[in-house]
């Protein structure tokens, strides 16, 4: 499989970026989220575990390592009383991306 093939992932997985990157990802996700589909794209080869993560002009080169436990993600349903949690997934893996 290579990079370019597009693969859809049904887990959640956790991304590690640079202190920079992420302090910069953070404030566009909490000021401008409409603009992250512009700006971040994210590649995962998960025969190779590798990916590679481009946000804005900057690319960085990730390996995809197994988390040594699952760790569980819910949500709220904010229509209704925002103390029911659904689960969303179980996360296992993390994209550690660096220079």
């Amino acid at each position: 499989m290579d990079f370019d093939d597009k693969i859809e992932l049904e887990e959640q997985f956790i991304l590690r970026l640079p202190p920079a990157e992420a302090t910069k990802l953070r404030e566009i996700l909490q000021n401008k989220p409409e603009k992250i589909k512009k700006l971040l794209k994210i590649s995962v080869n998960t025969d190779e575990n590798k990916g590679y993560v481009c946000f804005a002009k900057t690319k960085l080169h990730g390996t995809l390592k197994k988390l040594p436990t699952i760790i569980e993600t819910y949500k709220t349903n904010i229509c209704h009383d925002k103390s029911t949690l659904f689960k969303t997934a179980d996360i296992c893996q993390m994209l550690d991306c660096g220079y």
